[in-house]
């Protein structure tokens, strides 16, 4: 979809904002202060992945492009810690990923990171007490034993990572 629904528990009501730039399902999402990042997912088609970003600002209810994501893919775990959006997992049509890509808010730009230790699609991920948590999701078919993965990584990152340096 391309519109933001805004929920206010104060009032338990619905609100609409700006629509986003680029259309689409199965995204990852992460907030830093009062922005809203939105992360790869799918245009309304499971055979096409994309890898745009766009944030929000809740400020002027208004959207920008930011730096592409290096990995184009839907079904991604998206989580802040830090200043740092973290990227994990997902999927096309054909793979299952278990690359882990991190964006820098202030420089714009992404930076490879290490692998998870299972490529997984469709995950939860947060950033608690340091550490970024990532909380079941699907695995490749060659390595299944059930419907999911019944699992929870976690990732201790450093305290500053620089990600705009080589």
């Amino acid at each position: 979809m391309d519109s933001i629904a805004i929920y206010d528990p104060s009032t338990n009501s619905w609100s609409r904002g700006a629509p986003i730039p680029t259309r689409r399902d199965h995204l990852g999402a992460a907030v830093v202060g009062d922005l809203l990042y939105a992360v790869g997912g799918r245009p309304l088609d499971p055979d096409r992945n994309l890898n745009s970003v766009d944030v929000y600002d809740l400020a002027s209810d208004s959207w920008r492009s930011l730096a592409p994501l290096p990995t184009a893919r839907g079904g991604l775990a998206v989580a802040a810690l830090g200043g740092v959006i973290y990227a994990y997992g997902g999927e096309t049509s054909t793979r299952v990923f278990d690359e882990h890509e991190a964006y820098d808010i202030v420089t714009n730009s992404w930076r490879p990171l290490e692998a998870m230790p299972t490529a997984r699609h469709g995950l939860g991920a947060v950033g608690l007490g340091g550490r970024i948590f990532m909380i079941g999701g699907g695995a490749p078919r060659r390595i299944r034993t059930n419907s999911g993965c019944r699992c929870v990584h976690t990732m201790r990152l450093r305290r500053s990572v620089r990600v705009g340096a080589s």
